[in-house]
This record gives C-alpha cells, structure tokens and sequence, in this order.
C-alpha cells in the first residue's frame, strides 16, 4: 500500500510541469479561432523539428582526418603529412548541403528574393567552415516550449546541449508562389520587425471639467521676453575614406592581374573536370579531386565581390585597391593556386596528358 501511495504522488509531481507548460502554450492570441491555433502551432513544432535535425549534422568531427587536421599523402616513394581535404585542416568538417538547407532554404521567401543574398551565404558559410568561428557542435537538443505570437510569428523555446536555459527561436509564417504556406525561420531584414508583446492601454472616458466658480482677482502678468533666436548649425563635412587605399598605377595593374588568375585558374579547372569525366578505376583519387575542385570553386566565389567592386572603384571612380581587400583577395587566390597544383600533382597517373 505504501508503495501504491509513493508511485501516485511521484506520478503527480512529474504531472505538474507539463500542465504548466500545456498551460502556457494554450494561451490564444487575440482575433485568432482555437482551431487555427492549433494548426499553426503543430505545423511550427514539426518545422522546427525538421530545422534541428539538419543543425546537429552541420558541424562534426571531421571524418576524413578524425579531427587531426592532417592526412597521410604518398608523393612517390615518400609518404607525408598534408593538410587533409576535407576539413583543410582546421579538424572540424561542417557540410555544405546542410548549411544551405539551414540558412538558405528553410529561410522565407523574402529572404531569397534579397540581392546577392547567395554570394553572402556562400561567404557566410566559408567562413563557418574555416572557424570564423565554427559553428556549435550538437550533441542534443530538447524542445521546451512553442508559443504562437500572432497568425504569421511564432518563437521555440530549445534548450541545446547542457544548457540550462532554452534559447528562444523566432518563426516567421509565410507563402512561397506556387507552394503551400509554412514557417521559415525569421531574419529582420527581409522579414520586418517583430511585433511587439505589449498592448495599448485602453482608453479613459474622459473627466469632465469643473464648472467654474468666483475666484480671486486676476493680476496682469508681464509678457515673458522673446527668446533669442538660436544658431544656425554648423554644416559637418562629409565623412572621408578612412580606409587605406594602394596607389592608383598599382590598382590598375593589379586588376588586370587578378583577372588573367581568375581566367586561367577556371580554364584550368574546366580542364581537370573534362579529363575526370569517363574515368575508371580511380573512384577514390577522382572523388578527393572534385572535393578539392569545390574548395577552389569556393574560394573563387568568396572573392567575386571584392573583385567586383575593387573593379569598379579603380576603373569609374579612379580609386586605389582597398588595402583589407587586396589582402583578402590575394589569400584566396593563393590556396586557389596551391590547391589547384595539388590536384594536378595528384592527376598525372589519372589524366596523363593533362600538363600537355
């Protein structure tokens, strides 16, 4: 019998947060019927399911290295240590597809609609997978609470790892053309602001005046002086360019250079890929040289808008190179080449006119 009583009140401890928690999340908003609430909110937590199973594959161990960040290479009779290709050698492999799928396709439709908005995920996601920083390794993941804001806001409470608070997740309801509505997760630039928690006070009827009675004499008053008339603000002059800028004969010459490199870096890349295609017995070789391939690709669109807009500066405007810019390009450009070499290093037996 005391066993009995023991396992009730347990079962009646354990009970209690989760009437709180059903509690808290039934609260309807305003204007909003108790069966649309229920729509939105279930559709929010298997969408919200969905995102958090793709973020615990995004940052791991790389499997490639098992977190060394070198790889043993045979370079004829020789066998060293390189840099491993997957991770580049910074020990942590975070996925490409899953990274898009995050914070690229499971972001709402105005998001995409922004310009240029792939070249700064691609950006964005170069400098996750080089440790910029990395992102957080999940382990585990507990949903704690959903709360439906209005018919298009809704936020979800995850704890993540060993947290001890839940961070909370913002989501946005909207319609893509020719799909169904869902939820996206919300960004404030494309999605506008946040509706905000709190009400209007509601209106006072208003107080009527007193009737006025007899009251003592009125004294005149002298008129207060005229103010003085306040001076006109001093114009401040425009804000100069405080960046550092190289020299304009050098900046010229330097974006000639940097395109015949583009050039020849894609001709020669071009040409790796048609001498892989129909070829047998080197899976693994050829599997290693298209990931490098997709490194250099990566690195040549990471420096496509400073290019850009280094172009542009020199050429119409009759700037000088950035300083920051140059250092930026040129350091993509370099693993661009280095990268490139390899692959042709690891080709010679594979495509064996390929230095022809």
């Amino acid at each position: 019998m005391r066993l009995v009583c023991l396992a009730l009140v347990a079962l009646f401890v354990a009970a209690t947060p989760l009437r709180t928690i059903r509690a808290e999340e039934e609260q309807i908003p305003p204007g909003m019927t108790e069966s649309h609430f229920k729509s939105l909110r279930g559709k929010l937590r298997k969408r919200s399911a969905e995102w958090w199973r793709y973020r615990k594959k995004l940052a791991q161990r790389c499997p490639q290295c098992k977190g060394a960040g070198k790889v043993r290479w045979r370079r004829r009779r020789r066998i060293e240590l390189v840099d491993c290709p997957k991770c580049d050698g910074f020990k942590m492999h975070v996925d490409k597809d899953v990274y898009r799928r995050l914070f690229y396709d499971m972001r709402s439709p105005e998001f995409r609609m922004q310009e240029d908005i792939r070249a700064k995920v691609t950006a964005e996601f170069v400098q996750a997978k080089e440790g910029k920083p990395f992102p957080v390794v999940l382990k585990r993941y507990a949903v704690k609470k959903i709360e439906v804001v209005d018919a298009t806001h809704g936020i979800v409470y995850v704890e993540r790892n060993k947290d001890s608070v839940a961070r909370p997740q913002q989501w946005v309801w909207s319609e893509e053309p020719g799909k169904s509505a869902t939820w996206f997760l919300y960004d404030v630039e494309a999605d506008g602001a946040w509706p905000s928690a709190e009400t209007p006070p509601p209106e006072e009827e208003p107080t009527p005046e007193p009737t006025p009675g007899p009251g003592p004499p009125v004294v005149p008053v002298a008129p207060a002086p005229a103010p003085e008339p306040e001076p006109e603000p001093v114009p401040t002059p425009p804000k100069r360019d405080t960046h550092p800028r190289d020299e304009i004969e050098a900046s010229q010459a330097l974006v000639r250079r940097w395109a015949e490199e583009r050039g020849d870096i894609r001709a020669r890349v071009i040409r790796i890929e048609l001498g892989l295609e129909g070829v047998e017995g080197h899976e693994k070789t050829v599997a290693e040289a298209r990931e490098f391939l997709e490194a250099i690709d990566g690195w040549l669109t990471e420096a496509k808008p400073y290019v850009e807009e280094s172009t542009q500066e020199v050429e119409e405007q009759g700037l000088g190179i950035r300083m920051d810019y140059r250092l930026k390009i040129n350091t993509l450009y370099f693993r661009a080449h280095r990268r490139l070499e390899l692959v042709e290093k690891m080709l010679v037996v594979v495509i064996p006119d390929l230095n022809d």
